[in-house]
C-alpha cells in the first residue's frame, strides 16, 4: 500500500466506512475470529465482483485481516475454513481472492489452503488512488 494511504487511515475514518458497509444493504457477510481477549482478526466475503464470474456461481472473499500480533495462530485459516464451508453450503462452484503482486505471505497462505493463481490481474486504484497490482487467487470445487 503507498505510504500517503496508510499515513491518512484513522480510527474515524475507518469507523465511518464500517458503518456504512454495514447498515446498507448489501450480499456480503462479515464474519470475526476471537479469543477469550480481543477481536483478533475478520473476513468479508460474498458473491464475486468480478464479470467473468457473475453470470456463475462463484464467492469472493473480499476482505481478510488478522491483526500482526495474532499471525501464525490459526486465526485466518479458521476464517477461510468458514468461508469454504460457506461456500459449499450456498453451492457455489469456486472462490477467488485478490492478493498485491509480490505478497509471498500472503501467497504461501492462500496455496496452503488450496487456492492456486488463475492467471487474472489487474491493476486497482479505487481504495488508494494509487496504482495497486493485484493478481488473482482461486479455489474450485468439484
Amino acid at each position: 500500500m503507498p505510504d500517503a494511504y496508510l499515513n491518512e487511515l484513522s480510527v474515524e475514518k475507518r469507523t465511518s466506512l464500517w458503518q456504512r458497509s454495514l447498515t446498507q444493504p448489501n450480499p456480503g457477510t462479515l464474519i470475526l475470529a476471537e479469543n477469550q481477549k480481543a477481536i483478533t482478526g475478520f473476513c468479508f466475503f460474498g458473491p464475486t465482483r468480478d464479470a467473468d464470474g457473475k453470470d456463475k456461481r462463484v464467492g469472493e472473499i473480499l476482505s481478510l485481516n488478522v491483526r500482526p500480533e495474532f499471525w501464525r495462530g490459526g486465526f485466518g485459516r479458521a476464517l477461510c475454513d468458514f468461508v469454504l464451508r460457506e461456500a459449499l453450503r450456498r453451492e457455489w462452484t469456486a472462490v477467488t481472492l485478490w492478493v498485491l503482486k509480490g505478497n509471498e505471505r500472503a501467497f504461501r497462505f492462500y496455496e496452503a489452503l488450496g487456492f492456486s493463481l488463475d492467471g487474472t490481474d489487474r491493476i486497482e486504484t479505487t481504495l488508494t488512488g494509487a496504482p495497486l497490482h493485484e493478481v488473482r487467487y482461486q479455489r474450485m470445487f468439484p
